[in-house]
């Protein structure tokens, strides 16, 4: 499936978005700044961010049920729709809890291939 036809539908499947560990995640920052994309830190109301691929609930209530699991960021595409962590921000929907984020000044589709590119990106 091409990057055009996964514009058309909601549902991305997992095992081709990719997955980031929380250790990668500076040097996630200093490679998208060395591109010259500008990325915003915070907290938001994770109804306001929508996600693109199905949603496990029996991973959702894993998360749920370990403590530091929700104090990871979860990254955001401009529009505002998830890039990593879809299950993270689920967790935050229905826990009614503000989700920390890291957005990136760009749409969803090049962002996805921009944090593909980053050598640390892996994939299920």
């Amino acid at each position: 499936m091409s990057d055009t036809n996964l514009a058309a539908c909601d549902c991305i499947p997992r095992e081709i978005m990719p997955q980031i560990e929380t250790t990668d995640y500076p040097e996630l920052m200093v490679f998208l700044a060395e591109r010259g994309i500008i990325v915003k830190c915070g907290w938001m109301d994770p109804h306001l961010v929508r996600g693109r691929q199905d949603i496990n609930r029996n991973k959702v209530r894993k998360i749920l049920a370990t403590p530091d699991a929700l104090t990871k960021q979860v990254l955001i595409s401009r529009e505002p729709l998830t890039i990593d962590g879809n299950h993270r921000w689920m967790a935050h929907v229905v826990a009614k809890t503000n989700m920390p984020f890291i957005q990136i000044s760009v749409d969803f589709l090049p962002a996805l291939d921009i944090v593909r590119a980053f050598p640390k990106t892996h994939t299920i």
